[in-house]
């Protein structure tokens, strides 16, 4: 089984991440898409509105997870 991990710190996801996520997911069996927290940055959104968003973004995708 191919599996690969996206790390992600945007806030929010932006259509350039789910393109890159689109091209890297079609291959794979998984994808594993990891929110990361930066504490040197000030972040727009909570974490739980970066998920929330990030979740809702992905969801055509039926092999990715968070």
């Amino acid at each position: 089984m191919t599996i690969a991990i996206y790390a992600l710190s945007g806030d929010p996801i932006t259509f350039g991440h789910i393109q890159i996520i689109k091209k890297v997911a079609q291959p794979l069996k998984k994808l594993i898409v990891s929110i990361s927290v930066n504490d040197s940055n000030k972040y727009l959104l909570t974490g739980d509105e970066r998920l929330t968003i990030t979740e809702e973004s992905l969801s055509q995708f039926p092999n990715y997870f968070l």
